[in-house]
């Protein structure tokens, strides 16, 4: 079987050859100088650098402080900590809410622009890491 298979391989071959027409030279140097053109542009694009775990970090503490300040500034400055801590203890469910939702928010960005920037790595010819 894999005989005959062959046999007719090259004779369907054989017939199609006759049929193709061939391009002339300029057009050949034509599609040379897109397929250089297009592998030079392709061969300059950079990738960022991934954001470091320390600015995450930082980023985190500093919009908790954010939260913890707006909480003051809204009840009122208190005199002691022991009174803002006693104002804020009404409203401690809603600042973890609220800092959960966008801290998730957050991490789902930084993930989604982590992957982009991993298939752009892998796409570009380079490991990823």
């Amino acid at each position: 079987m894999k005989t005959d298979a062959k046999q007719l391989d090259t004779l369907t071959r054989a017939l199609m050859k006759g049929t193709t027409e061939k391009p002339s030279v300029a057009v050949m140097n034509r599609i040379m100088k897109q397929v250089e053109k297009e592998r030079r542009a392709t061969k300059n694009i950079s990738v960022s650098s991934r954001p470091a775990m320390g600015w995450l970090i930082a980023g985190s503490a500093a919009y908790l402080l954010l939260l913890v300040g707006m909480g003051c500034l809204l009840l009122g400055a208190q005199d002691d900590a022991a009174g803002v801590a006693s104002s804020l203890q009404g409203l401690f469910p809603l600042i973890v809410v609220v800092s959960a939702g966008a801290s998730v928010f957050f991490c789902c960005t930084q993930l989604d622009r982590w992957q982009r920037w991993q298939r752009m790595a892998i796409n570009n010819g380079s490991n990823g890491y």
